[in-house]
């Protein structure tokens, strides 16, 4: 009887989805997507909370203010997201956020615990090879960061980190910490590959995941706001960085050229990392993605990731210094002459 009133009170308990990236895994797509189609949202019963969303430099589509109130156990911003979706009165509630990944400590968890208990709530998860993960992250630092080393140099520092390791030992942050506060039935472990994807779709794949039979009310082309260069391009860039550091409108007109002349696709690796290099990372997380595989969905083989990735790294192809200014003599002589004066001095 009382695992029965249990199922009955928890069944009329509003869900909660609780989107936490990992980063580098279509974030920005999905709550583009979420923050777009309110009206889709609304007619099914679900709500993408507008009042804690945002966050410094962030495009304010994703709840990044709620999950850093978790580090700092903001009370306030906590108390003003419960009453807002209690007002609406849903039956189904999304927040995304990957910086919810970064809460790698049990009280910060606990933390959103208890302002989550009223609901029924599941812990959505994407995770990306570590090897591919590690060069999306340099991607990031180098167009959006103040970094300018080659990856190689950004490779190593990794490798000596404990942290940086410890953030890539998914297992760890999804058994020992998330499902250790939620229950490990309450964890939807998803592969942010292309084949393991519904319909080889990241945003059908999520709208599925959250409950979603059909996304025909959708509007599904959602604009892309990173950058994403391929290897040639990203050390073509790097290197301007490196000579122009701190013009901050000729990098973006760099970048914004830069763009629009790449082509590289979703899910198409940029070979910035070497075969050596990817067996390294994946040799040592090899053990935490196979208790992974096993465990969450249910892969007696232990495969966790499934395409193979070596056939695509091999050495990138980058441009010399005078190839890379004789391109800056179209758009600003002047700095053509600076670069070539800058990398005749390295």
């Amino acid at each position: 009887m009382k695992n029965f009133l249990s199922r009955l009170l928890g069944s009329r308990r509003p869900s909660l989805y609780l989107h936490i990236g990992l980063p580098k895994t279509g974030t920005s797509a999905i709550q583009g997507l979420l923050f777009d189609n309110t009206e889709a949202l609304d007619s099914s019963g679900y709500i993408y909370p507008r009042g804690t969303i945002g966050g410094d430099s962030d495009f304010a589509y994703a709840h990044h203010n709620l999950a850093r109130a978790a580090f700092e156990k903001d009370a306030q911003t906590w108390d003003n997201f419960q009453a807002e979706i209690n007002s609406l009165r849903k039956k189904k509630i999304l927040v995304s956020s990957e910086t919810f990944s970064n809460c790698r400590h049990i009280d910060q968890l606990e933390f959103i615990a208890q302002y989550l208990e009223p609901y029924n709530t599941n812990i959505v998860v994407y995770l990306r090879r570590q090897d591919d993960f590690l060069q999306a992250l340099y991607q990031t630092i180098i167009v959006y960061g103040d970094k300018t080393m080659p990856f190689d140099e950004f490779f190593q520092a990794k490798l000596e980190e404990h942290d940086s390791f410890r953030a890539m030992d998914y297992y760890f942050l999804v058994n020992d910490l998330f499902a250790s506060v939620f229950g490990k039935d309450r964890i939807i472990l998803k592969v942010y590959e292309k084949s393991q994807l519904h319909q080889r779709n990241l945003l059908k794949d999520f709208l599925k995941t959250v409950g979603f039979s059909s996304t025909q009310d959708f509007v599904l082309d959602v604009k892309n706001t990173n950058l994403s260069f391929d290897a040639r391009r990203l050390d073509t860039y790097r290197r301007l960085k490196k000579v122009f550091h701190g013009e901050a409108e000729f990098l973006k007109t760099a970048r914004r050229i830069i763009r629009d002349n790449n082509k590289r696709q979703e899910f198409l690796p940029n070979n910035i990392i070497s075969a050596e290099q990817s067996a390294l990372i994946m040799e040592r997380v090899r053990e935490s993605n196979e208790k992974l595989a096993r465990e969450y969905l249910g892969r007696s083989d232990g495969e966790l990731f499934s395409e193979s990735f070596d056939s695509a790294l091999a050495p990138a192809n980058t441009a010399s210094d005078e190839e890379i200014a004789g391109h800056l003599e179209d758009l600003d002589p002047a700095r053509a002459e600076r670069y070539r004066a800058a990398t005749r001095a390295d």
